[in-house]
């Protein structure tokens, strides 16, 4: 008793595990036990055969049976993989675990149904994809199929190919035509940094020689915000991180226009909301100044207001991001930086999976 426990724990530990076969799947796209008589051409083309339909199956040969069945092998090694449909083949058991695929479950389940009758791992195998696909392995037509497939190939590829064509070219003109008005954007930033900054100069001896202390606050609350935006210019590069400058910038200048307000004794002005400013209460009215501070030759200058960046570019900056939720890319748009979704991670795949014992004959 004690020889065969350990005989069988040698076994164990001779035996392929998900880990050791997730990685040789990501780069040959299939996975042959030394001891299963799978013949390597055949299921080798059985992958490339499913890969050509479009979908992602990888395929595991074992040649001795996983604890659990094939079923939970292929659930763990999709783990690994985290996308794609994963076929393991035991002596006993065939079992698939698929997320993020084009087959649905009823598909998977014909396809392990069908494959259950073969006689050898190779058949198992020929008879799942063939089921899968419609092809039978190796280039034969599956049966009840007369005639040459190559012609219809043929048609099928060239239709592929202009159609192809003409959404790469309309993604282009429209990935143009984005960064053509984010860079509008981003120079209209640039230029709206510029005047807070001159604004800031101009604004420092007349708020220095006043005695209002909550005008001296928001002028250098506005320094601050200043300070922070212009660090956040230098990163923005897509409609998200832009509307977030435009924020920041419309801040910066609320302060100032507070300021001026406080020195000027008028009401404040309103506080914009981002990302469409809304109307606030009327704020109470303030006392005028005595007397004018003399020796500032600082002039206000009516072009500021309180939403720099203007809703109509506001919009602009919603609706281009928009067009990137709406793509499922997240944000496309980026200057010489590879695209991607910068507000958080995609959905999980959902998990199918199935299984069967073999029938032998």
């Amino acid at each position: 008793m004690k020889r065969l426990l350990i005989a069988s724990l040698g076994l164990l530990l001779l035996a392929a595990t998900p880990a050791e076969v997730a990685p040789v799947l990501a780069t040959e796209g299939y996975y042959i036990e030394e001891g299963s008589d799978a013949d390597p051409a055949v299921v080798s083309d059985a992958v490339a055969e499913a890969r050509f339909a479009g979908g992602q199956l990888s395929i595991v040969v074992l040649a001795d049976e996983p604890p659990g069945g094939a079923t939970t092998f292929s659930d763990a090694v999709s783990d690994l993989l985290g996308t794609g449909t994963v076929l393991t083949v035991a002596p006993e058991t065939v079992g698939f675990a698929s997320q993020g695929d084009i087959w649905t479950l009823d598909q998977l389940n014909a396809a392990t149904d069908a494959s259950l009758d073969g006689g050898s791992d190779t058949e198992v195998v020929a008879r799942f994809v063939a089921t899968l696909t419609g092809e039978a392995v190796g280039g034969e037509n599956p049966a009840g199929s007369g005639g040459s497939m190559w012609p219809l190939l043929v048609l099928l590829l060239l239709g592929a190919a202009v159609v192809g064509f003409f959404v790469w070219r309309s993604s282009a003109k429209r990935k143009t035509a984005v960064a053509e008005r984010l860079a509008g954007v981003r120079a209209t930033a640039q230029a709206k940094l510029d005047d807070i900054a001159n604004d800031i100069i101009a604004m420092e001896e007349e708020v220095e020689l006043s005695e209002n202390e909550e005008a001296k606050a928001y002028y250098e609350q506005a320094s601050a915000t200043y300070g922070d935006a212009l660090g956040r210019a230098e990163r923005a590069q897509t409609p998200d991180e832009l509307l977030a400058l435009s924020t920041q910038l419309d801040e910066a200048i609320w302060q100032l226009d507070c300021a001026e307000a406080l020195l000027d004794g008028v009401p404040l002005p309103a506080k914009p909301k981002p990302p469409a400013p809304a109307p606030a209460p009327p704020a109470a009215e303030r006392a005028s100044p005595a007397e004018p501070i003399p020796g500032t030759e600082y002039v206000r200058r009516t072009t500021r207001r309180s939403n720099p960046m203007g809703s109509d570019l506001t919009d602009t900056l919603l609706s281009m991001m928009a067009m990137g939720a709406m793509s499922g890319r997240g944000s496309p748009f980026s200057w010489g930086r590879a695209s991607g979704s910068s507000s958080g991670r995609s959905p999980v795949p959902t998990r199918i999976r199935g299984g069967g014992r073999r029938r032998r004959g």
